[in-house]
């Protein structure tokens, strides 16, 4: 993204603030978006999962406040909502304010000086695209109020709070690798998180540098995580492990996977034993910068999301074919699936032809055209002024 963009996003949000509160905020803090390159749903597995953050951003800027009033508004929305602070209960509250406040919560949780707060949020990573929104939301409000009221925590606890607010407050179930990546994610690099051991390994990836680009393929279609069918797939991988007497699924091999009789079951642990597998050749891709490679992995990984694991949609199937027949390496679903976005990684200049073949694609099916973005990878949790 032109920093010229970022910039005026921060300068719109400051003037914005000091028009809603009649003051200047204490800073600005922000938190990127992330798509999967390969290890969809290794999070819950015990398997290691290879995200990228992306420079599509959500930005905070908040100030302390007296008395315990909370208020938190979305450039997004245009909606606000203020409450006492003895109102933040889990499960308490609803919609878009659930998040920040989620993120709240969580930091009083370990740390609490009675302060008010006014949060305003603005951001550019897509709500709803499987691009971790709400993880970019949590991560940038855990680094602007831990950095605000002085309260002093580690990256690793930062990652932790904002996975309480996701879980615990807001109710949707979800793994850590969201929160790792928005927290932990660098500029030229993909990151390595083991999901049994929590190491974070920074990978190189600058795709650009290598003459390529790494897109984001928004097709528009959308639906809420928590009533989507990603619940019942985190139990069905659950059910797997415990039919194979596995702690960690990844750990199974495909003899046992062959002999479980539920087909849903079945397909879901073959996924999961598949993907763990792309995931060591998409590594050894990167190590040697062979993005062609990484692209043949990835598409790979959307054929078991679609086939084993039964997450895709028509539209990101779509957009997947239509992609890799423009020019693309090699592209896949990323997020839960089911709706939403898809990342591609194609030559440099492949980017008008894919963008084309899209649209040409998504007409003949009578759908919107989706919106291609090149996207890089980006830092993580950070105060930007």
């Amino acid at each position: 993204m032109a920093k010229g963009l970022e910039e005026r996003v921060r300068d719109r949000l400051a003037a914005e603030f000091s028009a809603w509160t009649g003051t200047r905020p204490d800073g600005i803090w922000s938190a990127p978006g992330r798509v999967t390159l390969v290890g969809e749903y290794l999070d819950l597995c015990g398997g290691p999962v290879l995200p990228a953050t992306i420079d599509l951003r959500v930005w905070v800027a908040l100030r302390r406040r007296p008395g315990g009033r909370l208020r938190v508004r979305s450039l997004q929305r245009l909606e606000e909502l203020e409450i006492d602070r003895e109102q933040l209960r889990p499960r308490a509250i609803r919609g878009w304010a659930a998040y920040p406040l989620g993120a709240i919560w969580a930091v009083t949780q370990l740390h609490d000086p009675g302060a008010g707060l006014d949060v305003l949020l603005d951001g550019l990573v897509p709500e709803g695209a499987g691009l971790s929104s709400s993880a970019a939301v949590e991560c940038a409000v855990v680094e602007a109020v831990t950095d605000s009221l002085g309260v002093r925590l580690s990256r690793r606890q930062k990652v932790a709070a904002a996975r309480r607010a996701e879980a615990e407050f807001v109710g949707v179930p979800c793994g850590l690798m969201d929160q790792v990546t928005a927290v932990f994610g660098m500029a030229g690099s993909a990151l390595r998180f083991d999901s049994s051991t929590g190491t974070v390994l920074p990978t190189p990836f600058d795709p650009a540098a290598a003459g390529d680009r790494l897109f984001v393929i928004d097709t528009g279609s959308r639906r809420r995580l928590a009533d989507s069918p990603y619940p019942q797939r985190r139990l069905l991988l659950a059910a797997a492990g415990r039919m194979l007497g596995r702690e960690r699924l990844v750990d199974a091999s495909a003899e046992e996977v062959d002999r479980l009789l539920d087909p849903k079951i079945r397909g879901g642990a073959r996924h999961a034993l598949t993907e763990r597998d792309r995931v060591e050749r998409a590594l050894d891709a990167l190590g040697r910068t062979d993005h062609e490679e990484l692209g043949r992995i990835m598409s790979e990984s959307h054929r078991s999301l679609r086939d084993d694991l039964d997450v895709s949609a028509p539209e990101l199937d779509l957009a997947v074919e239509a992609a890799c027949s423009a020019g693309a390496y090699g592209a896949k679903l990323t997020g839960a699936g089911f709706s939403g976005a898809v990342v591609a990684i194609g030559p440099e200049d492949s980017q008008s032809a894919i963008d084309f073949g899209l649209r040409a694609a998504f007409a003949d099916a009578g759908l919107k055209p989706p919106v291609l973005r090149a996207v890089e990878p980006a830092p993580g949790a950070r105060r930007d002024r």
